[in-house]
């Protein structure tokens, strides 16, 4: 009964694990800014990633922006207005054109490196109780009667994130989040559980209202 106790503990550990694989790693804040003092009435989000990962791109903007609605804040998707290539390589003209669109927040959503790890998962020994013997044969039977499992490596997908917070027109980054994911189910649970962890760490940096 106790080993199976140890086992529920351990299963429910690596469900809880599996369930949120997304952290935020470090996150930063300028001095001084709030949601009250930083007050802005439209933000766009925009994911900037590589054109393979298009998919991906679309469906990070579009549970951001989601997040963002469901705590009053205005917000629009990078994609969904412009299309995949929305800003132009001229950094000027970048500005400009995002000034024009009438938004005063402008949210980035960066892959900085996609990458497979390998991790050791250790063995499992369980002993039976160790106490006095009246001969060799029981020690014997109770050493060898122990159950053991080989550790084993294990391979998982790693995602490197950062995003930032720009107030335009000043162009001022106010908040910047760097975190990792690792093995997401699917590209809409990834963009879900990122969603989650941002916009929670945007709250907790008091960027954002509890609602």
């Amino acid at each position: 009964m106790k080993h199976l106790k140890y086992f529920s503990v351990s299963a429910l550990i690596f469900i809880l694990a599996a369930c949120t694989n997304t952290r935020i790693t470090s996150s930063w804040k300028a001095p001084g800014v709030s949601y009250s003092n930083l007050p802005m009435k439209k933000i766009m989000v925009a994911a900037l990633l590589p054109e393979k990962d298009r998919r991906l791109e679309k469906s990070m903007e579009e549970k951001v922006v989601n997040e963002l609605k469901s705590k009053q804040i205005d917000a629009v998707s990078a994609y969904d207005m412009y299309g995949p290539k929305y800003l132009p390589k001229n950094e000027e003209k970048a500005v400009d054109k995002l000034k024009a669109s009438g938004i005063d927040g402008f949210l980035t959503i960066v892959l900085l490196d996609k990458d497979k790890v390998k991790n050791y998962n250790p063995g499992y020994s369980q002993f039976g109780p160790v106490g006095y013997y009246r001969n060799w044969f029981g020690y014997y039977t109770t050493i060898f009667g122990q159950v053991y499992t080989p550790g084993y490596y294990s391979t998982q997908n790693k995602y490197c994130w950062e995003s930032n917070l720009y107030k335009l027109p000043s162009e001022k980054l106010v908040y910047s989040a760097q975190s990792e994911s690792f093995d997401p189910a699917s590209v809409n649970k990834l963009a879900i559980n990122y969603s989650d962890k941002l916009i929670n760490n945007m709250i907790k940096e008091n960027l954002i209202a509890k609602k």
